[in-house]
């Protein structure tokens, strides 16, 4: 006797499903079953790959979902409660291609039509969309058995009626026994009425995980998704471990009291046949001029661009236009390439800014020439294969980054044009990785946090922004296989944490993608409902793309608005029209500011470590921001100090052969670029372009089955062009891991370019490309102050808000920066664009007073106020011939402002009073007078900050920045590009401090630290260390900090674990010894501990310590090194180390 699974939930039914696909298959497989049937909760997540999966397996999957059934009508909200006892389970099976598009038509519609609380269909979407459907009459939750548990035997007849009415012979009496009491009496009713309407029933096993023992991590799943323990005997769980993949014998045993049961479920699957056809190519219908069709408007498009960009059609480009018209013509795509150049050439014309390309598609000159890219492949030496492969046959993948503030306006016109119903953003699944596998493990068995947090902390980092896993960590991490050897608790959470690891967790909607269909997407795929209504794929973008519908990438980028509002600035500032577009790329003022390390700003170059390697670099042309944003990744890196030596001297430059020679030489003979390697396949081996970049591809996806076939061929190629087979056999070898690692060039090209635009506006409009880049960053908290700071740097002030001055947002007046009203905090953008409508209709305002009576009262409650005069905004105004002050403000404004507008209210209903109608500034009426008292300088500073999330008036450590940088070796904006475990010293402010009791009742403590760049990080005092420093530890207090760098495993938000703590001397200057590598002997060094030994005292000393006129290290002695300077030290050091070896601060 055999049996098949027709009730089966996976992963996808999230935290509530623990079966993975494949494991199911397996298991399936060993059982010697012909099928297995999908159910998931109310979607069809997992539909696609389970079909995928069962065919590979060769065991037929069975396209399946159960339903949530509303009693009433779908379109009803009802409360909770009500909603819960009205919603019922439903098992439907498609039992061909036209039961699989209605089972699409009908979760998609208890998405779009029906949710509330559960994806709901009613009875009407039931009988619109039952043809092709199989039903079951489902689970202890579903009509029928509810109806008999209650004991209405009525009510439950009716239902089977209306059932067998709608689906006929496809209606099917499920039967469930998992071992609980109600079931087997419901069975047996079950059978009867089955038997009393000639129905047949199947028994299922509502499967939740695959094999029984896997009940456990089952169980921490449902506690992971309720927030219970496992230990909470009140929380929600299943009341057996039967919930499982069980074998045929098992389901025989189980069910034998029903006889049949088992066999019909062999008849179910027998009449289940979907078939779900991939590779199609399902294309948005795009209109074309009368006279044409898609491929000759495309050709006409395409040579009207090359007029236009080249100016006239040479040989060469004609050449290469044809041979990419002609690729294109015989895959079908000039549709996609017509679709993709209307959208972003009706975004240009309305003004948003779209980027100059964005991966491969650069290479192609139909792309240039329709206005969907930028860059010219010709002058770039960009390759069509790399985008489009006549030997790979693959639907194109052209991404677009837009100005992010309209990236919406760009998809609301492609659903304006090609229908609603035919766009939708696509789904992306959130899945349970290593680190909150252990946590999650770690709360359900109600471990400390402590437990879960000291095995994330030595959990690998993520690699290439991949999570190695845990079961790949506890192999290559001895720190975290110690833990688990050791058992206890260590080892009872990994173990939980292995059962969740990789589950899906979270459907969410994907940053950038976007699907557009040739009918509305519902015949084709299904969708749901995102949290704030937006209409969603239920596939994720590879399996939208499988089916062969078109997706795009809509990314917003940041800096296209940056660059968008810097033109818009200097047109305002400096009446100058600035075309970014047609940059000269040699412009001498770039080159010399990248040079200098001064990139913070600047797209893909403002990283620490970029602009070290920049400084290093010296870079003197475009091609070489091109290389350096190729090669700053995982892998590549190991060949910048190559790079980089080669650059600088010419002597260094090799090839790995004599014919790379031309291929190489823009790289100084370091493969680079993906093209590249092409170019390497075709010259030495004889490939054509399309072959050798699927060879290409193959090697940097570690295919070892094609590499293996390939290798003979590649080294019979090169022996025919001339090379010895042991020297092609090097090649090879050589060639693999720069395939691995190698980066497409044309997306380096096009990065490369928004990176020099972003650069040459910084060089030539610092301040309105400040005041751009504050403005992008407003309500990003880590980001403001460091670009506060780099406007300070450059000698431009950046002027508090002011509701006379300001605007919405941050603005350049002349050279300064004013500070934008949206960016005060507790101010919303609404409630500014009030105040400024007021300020232009109704004049300046003269006083707070004024503000009042002008600015709509309806806007203006006490909280938006009170940030408004905690970030300085009223300081402009007066009141009687006095200026406003802030804490004049802040004691009186609540009287103000209640009577003002309770005055207004009055007047807007007509309650005049005597002298209502006579304008109160005549001088009838006095204003209430406001104090010109105002704080201390701190308390007025910690307002400000309060208000703007950063200090912009005066920063308190303004005039020590320089002597606190050479008393540490490390700012707080870098910390987190160090290695965890590494000693640094840091210098700052104490902006905050929480105190925490531990597990043994003594206090640590968690500082908030700041530096004059407005970065703040948590500094973790444990408890030793905060008895020992706790006079040192206040409020506002500078402070020195050693410390060990550590990353939050929660975030990887980096942390610094206090060793030292030391106050500076402000007053006293540092002694700082400057030593180069040469002088920097063992002889000097004994010596110079000698010399500083025998005049002990105060003043900290620094080596600054110099191996190149760029890198320089500072160290900071300890404080058995301090000396007392005034007794004669200075010469000593002089005849020890020569005259320039000290510095003065």
């Amino acid at each position: 006797m055999s049996f098949v699974h027709l009730h089966a939930h996976t992963e996808y039914s999230m935290l509530d499903g623990a079966s993975r696909i494949g494991e199911m298959f397996e298991a399936v497989a060993d059982y010697d079953m012909p099928a297995c049937a999908i159910t998931d909760h109310g979607v069809m997540y997992g539909a696609l790959d389970f079909y995928k999966t069962g065919v590979k397996r060769g065991v037929k999957p069975i396209i399946g979902m159960e339903g949530y059934l509303f009693g009433g009508d779908r379109r009803e909200k009802p409360a909770q409660r009500e909603n819960s006892t009205n919603t019922y389970h439903l098992t439907l099976l498609a039992a061909d291609n036209t039961g699989y598009h209605n089972l699409v038509k009908i979760s998609s519609k208890a998405w779009l039509e029906g949710f509330h609380y559960w994806p709901r269909s009613d009875w009407e979407i039931l009988s619109m969309h039952s043809e092709g459907l199989m039903c079951l009459s489902g689970c202890l939750s579903a009509q029928i058995p509810k109806a008999i548990v209650a004991g209405d035997s009525a009510r439950a007849k009716s239902y089977i009626g209306r059932y067998k009415e709608l689906f006929g012979d496809r209606f099917y009496i499920e039967l469930q026994d998992h071992g609980l009491r109600e079931q087997a009496p419901l069975n047996d009713e079950l059978v009867r009425l089955a038997k009393e309407f000639g129905l047949d029933w199947v028994c299922t096993n509502d499967s939740h995980y695959t094999h029984k023992e896997d009940s456990i991590g089952h169980d921490a799943l449902l506690c992971i998704n309720t927030g219970s323990t496992l230990s909470d005997p009140d929380r929600f769980k299943f009341d057996s471990d039967e919930f499982y993949l069980k074998s045929p014998d098992e389901m025989a045993q189980r069910f034998a009291r029903w006889p049949g049961a088992c066999e019909t479920t062999l008849e179910v699957a027998e009449r289940c046949n979907v078939d779900i056809e991939f590779g199609n190519l399902l294309l948005p219908h795009f209109e074309v001029p009368a006279g044409h069709d898609l491929n000759t408007y495309l050709r006409e498009r395409t040579f009207e661009g090359i007029a236009r960009r080249y100016g006239e059609v040479g040989p060469d480009t004609r050449e290469r236009a044809e041979y990419e018209l002609g690729v294109i013509e015989k895959m079908g795509f000039a549709g996609y390439f017509l679709v993709v150049q209307d959208f972003v050439n009706w975004a240009k014309d309305n003004g948003i800014r779209v980027g100059p390309g964005r991966g491969s598609a650069a290479g192609s000159i139909v792309s240039y020439a329709t206005g969907i890219t930028e860059l010219d492949p010709l002058r770039y030496d960009l390759m069509f294969e790399r985008f489009l492969n006549p030997e790979r046959v693959a639907m194109p993948d052209i991404d677009i980054d837009f100005d992010d503030r309209r990236r919406g306006d760009v998809v609301r016109y492609v659903q304006d044009k090609y229908g609603s119903d035919h766009v939708a953003q696509i789904v992306t699944y959130g899945t349970i990785k290593g680190k909150q596998a252990i946590r999650d493990a770690a709360r359900v068995l109600g471990h400390p946090y402590a437990e879960g947090d000291k095995l994330c902390k030595v959990y690998p980092p993520l690699i290439m922004g991949r999570d190695a896993g845990l079961t790949k960590a506890l192999d290559t991490t001895p720190e975290l296989r110690d833990f688990y050897d050791s058992g206890g608790a260590s080892k009872e959470i990994i173990d939980t944490a292995l059962k969740v690891e990789n589950l899906k967790r979270s459907a969410g909607i994907h940053a950038a993608g976007v699907v557009i269909g040739p009918n509305p997407l519902i015949e084709h795929i299904p969708l749901k409902r995102g949290e704030h209504g937006e209409v969603v794929t239920q596939y994720d973008m590879r399996l939208v793309e499988e089916l062969g519908l078109l997706k795009m990438d809509f990314l917003g980028l940041r800096n296209l608005t940056v660059v968008e509002l810097t033109k818009a600035y200097i047109k305002a500032n400096r009446g100058v029209d600035v075309d970014v577009d047609s940059l000269d790329l040699a412009d001498p003022k770039v080159y010399d500011m990248l040079r200098r390390g001064d990139s913070d700003g600047v797209f893909q170059l403002e990283s620490d470590g970029m602009r070290r390697l920049l400084v290093q670099l010296q870079p003197d042309r475009f091609g070489q921001i091109m290389a350096l944003i190729a090669l700053y990744r995982p892998g590549p890196m190991e060949q910048i100090p190559a790079y980089i030596e080669r650059k600088n001297d010419a002597s260094k430059i090799s090839y790995l052969d004599p014919a790379l020679e031309d291929i190489t030489t823009e790289t100084y003979g370091i493969l680079v670029y993906q093209e590249q390697i092409v170019l390497m396949l075709q010259k030495l081996a004889g490939y054509t372009a399309g072959r050798a970049d699927v060879v290409r591809k193959a090697i940097g996806k570690k295919n070892r089955g094609m590499m293996a076939a390939e290798q003979p061929v590649f080294i019979e190629g090169c022996v025919k062009s001339g090379l010895t087979a042991a020297k092609a056999e090097d090649l090879w070898a050589l060639i693999q891991p720069f395939a691995d690692y190698s980066f497409n060039r044309a997306h380096s090209a096009c990065y490369a370019y928004v990176a020099y635009q972003t650069a040459w506006l910084k060089a030539n409009y610092p301040v309105e490309y400040m005041a751009a880049l504050l403005t992008s960053v407003k309500d990003r908290k880590d980001d403001k102050p460091k670009y506060l700071s780099m406007a300070r740097k450059r000698g431009i002030d950046v002027l508090i808000p002011d509701v006379n001055s300001s605007d919405i947002d941050f603005t350049p007046v002349g050279e300064s920066i004013r500070f934008g009203l949206s960016a005060v905090r507790g101010v919303g953008e609404a409630v500014v664009t009030r105040i400024v409508e007021a300020r232009k209709a109704k004049g300046d305002f003269t006083s707070f007073h004024d503000f009042c009576r002008k600015v709509d009262y309806a806007c203006l409650n006490k909280k938006t106020v009170e940030s408004l005069i905690k970030a300085g905004a009223f300081e402009s105004l007066h009141s009687s011939g006095r200026p406003h002050t802030r804490k004049g403000l802040l004691d009186s404004f609540e009287g103000i402002l209640g009577e003002i507008i309770d005055t207004r209210r009055k007047e807007d209903a007509g309650q005049h009073s005597l002298f209502g109608a006579i304008d109160m500034s005549d001088g009838l009426v006095q204003d209430a007078p406001i104090s010109v008292e105002e704080f201390p300088k701190r308390t007025f500073l910690a307002l400000e900050k309060e208000a703007l999330g950063l200090y912009v008036s005066d920063h308190p450590l303004l005039g020590v920045e320089g002597l606190l940088s050479r008393m540490t070796d490390c700012s707080l904006a870098s910390l987190g590009e160090r290695k965890a475990g590494e000693i640094v010293n840091v210098g700052g402010l104490v902006a905050g401090i929480r105190k925490r009791i531990t597990k043994n009742g003594s206090v640590m403590v968690l500082l908030d630290f700041e530096d004059v760049s407005g970065a703040v990080v948590e500094v973790v005092v444990f408890a030793r260390a905060a008895e020992q420093f706790a006079s040192l530890i206040s409020p506002d207090e500078t402070l020195l900090i050693r410390g060990r760098v550590d990353f939050d495993a929660r975030d990887d938000s980096v942390k610094l674990i206090a060793m030292e703590i030391t106050k500076p001397n402000l007053e006293d200057r540092p002694l700082v010894i400057n030593l180069t590598a040469e002088a920097c002997t063992a002889g000097v060094v004994s010596q110079l501990k000698d010399v500083l030994s025998s005049h002990p005292g105060s003043t900290q000393v620094f080596l600054e310590l110099a191996a190149s006129q760029q890198r320089k290290t500072v160290l900071r002695l300890g404080s058995e090194f301090w000396v007392d300077s005034s007794n004669g030290l200075a010469a000593e050091l002089k005849v020890l180390l020569g005259t320039d070896a000290l510095i003065s601060l």
